[in-house]
This record gives structure tokens, C-alpha cells and sequence, in this order.
């Protein structure tokens, strides 16, 4: 959801990878627990359902500036917590609170990441 928000304002400027991914490769419509998001997401106007999932890797941080992680807090590796660049949001997930959770938390990420692309933009 973040990333798309975020490319909505700077198209292609954001990437999106997991913390814990099960099945890499795997499209979001084909995940049942990502029901709700794609949902939420698809009312704004932006379908996701073919996006796919990737594994974030330590290796992969040379590649950004900055990374927002959204993992609950016991997901999150190690390398992310000592990692400069990381800014930690703690935003619920999706997957298990329904379309009207899914609705809010697009929400306050949209707010959030329009504040993001401010302060990334504003240099």
C-alpha cells in the first residue's frame, strides 16, 4: 500500500519487499489475507492485485536512501534496526483486521506518506 501511495505522487521512485516473505514471486491476488488491502486500495483507484512479493535482503539497503518499515516489531531483522536509513511506522497490518481496518490504515498511511515525499522532495 505504502509504495503505491507514494508512486501515485513520484511514479517509480518506490520499491516495496517484506521482512517475512513466504512465497517470493507470489501476486497479491493470489494471497488470501491481502483480500482487504487490494480492496481499500482499488477504491482510491489503484489496483494492486498484480503486484508480486519480495524478500528484503540486507544486501538490497545499498540500493535506497531511505527505507520505511511497517513490520510488527518482531519482524523485523536485525540489519534494519542498526540501518541509518530506516524509519520504523508502527501501522497495523492489514491481513487480519477486514476491508473497514484496511480503510483506515490506507488512510493514515496516505497522510503519512505525503508527509514523507515532502520531506524527501524538500532539499
Amino acid at each position: 500500500m505504502a509504495m503505491e501511495l507514494y508512486n501515485r505522487i513520484y511514479p517509480g521512485e518506490a520499491e516495496s519487499a517484506g521482512t517475512q516473505v513466504e512465497e517470493p514471486g507470489q501476486k497479491l491476488e493470489d494471497r488470501p489475507t491481502a483480500a482487504s488491502a487490494l480492496a481499500a486500495m482499488k477504491e482510491i483507484g489503484i489496483d494492486m492485485s498484480g503486484n508480486t512479493r519480495k524478500q528484503l535482503t540486507s544486501e538490497m539497503l545499498s540500493d535506497y536512501d531511505h527505507v520505511i518499515v511497517l513490520s510488527e516489531t518482531k519482524s523485523i531483522p536485525a540489519y534494519l534496526n542498526t540501518w541509518p536509513g530506516a524509519e520504523m511506522w508502527h501501522i497495523e497490518d492489514t491481513k487480519r483486521n477486514g476491508e473497514q481496518k484496511a480503510q483506515t490504515i490506507r488512510n493514515i498511511l496516505n497522510s503519512r506518506i505525503k508527509d514523507l515525499a515532502v520531506r524527501l522532495h524538500t532539499n
